[in-house]
């Protein structure tokens, strides 16, 4: 079949029996062909929904890496600030 193909090429780190497995719910024989192919191109939809690239999974680390970056201390009642000064006829 063409799709254990697709699946063999775009995730080649997975063995072909556990995308069957994965995809007919623990290695089911007794489906058509018509079955197992619709089980396996949700199977297949699934994966590519669900998993991320490399490149992409880099991105969110770098990403995420910009979030806990120390921030320079800012005092927040400096006197430059209008927002922070007291009212002087208060």
């Amino acid at each position: 079949m063409k799709i254990f193909r697709e699946l063999k090429e775009e995730h080649p780190d997975i063995e072909i029996s556990k995308h069957y497995a994965l995809a007919t719910d623990g290695g089911n024989f007794s489906l058509t062909d018509k079955e197992l192919f619709l089980a396996l191109q949700k199977h297949k939809g699934e994966l590519d929904i669900n998993t991320l690239s490399d490149k992409d999974l880099q991105k969110v680390i770098d990403e995420t890496d910009e979030l806990f970056k120390e921030v320079d201390d800012i005092d927040p009642l400096e006197e430059d600030d209008p927002w922070h000064r007291e009212e002087e006829n208060y």
